[in-house]
């Protein structure tokens, strides 16, 4: 084997590990939301019973003793429970990711540009083009 095949073997094998890197990142990263929604799912029910019995013993409360001040814990247990039908639905984990990509895009324009995927892949073809010409 000559000396170019021997480089070219290797910067492929440098390609493929940097994409399979970030292949395994990503598919990480998507693990982990999965296993937070799932996490959610599986507590939705009894964040759920104790919302809504907190509602009706506040309600009751309020009635039986003609005190409205009771009603104060349905003002915290009426939002909780309604920010947790959301989580468990998986509508708000896509509006998390979109405002997370937003302030992304917000930071990178303020500072310096980050490395990117696609400028990793402009950058070893440009090495590849480099060492062809050699």
């Amino acid at each position: 084997m000559n000396e170019k095949s021997i480089v070219n073997t290797i910067r492929l094998l440098e390609n493929q590990k940097i994409e399979r890197e970030i292949a395994f990142q990503e598919a990480l990263d998507e693990r982990k939301r999965a296993f937070e929604l799932a996490r959610l799912q599986y507590a939705y029910p009894y964040k759920a019973i104790a919302s809504v019995t907190v509602t009706l013993i506040s309600g009751v409360a309020t009635y039986r003793h003609k005190n409205l001040l009771y009603l104060i814990p349905i003002a915290i247990a009426l939002p909780y429970l309604a920010h947790e039908t959301d989580a468990f639905f998986g509508r708000s984990t896509a509006r998390i990711k979109r405002r997370a990509d937003l302030l992304y895009r917000e930071r990178l324009a303020e500072h310096e540009p980050h490395v990117l995927v696609a400028d990793v892949k402009h950058r070893l073809k440009e090495l590849q083009r480099g060492s062809d010409m050699e």
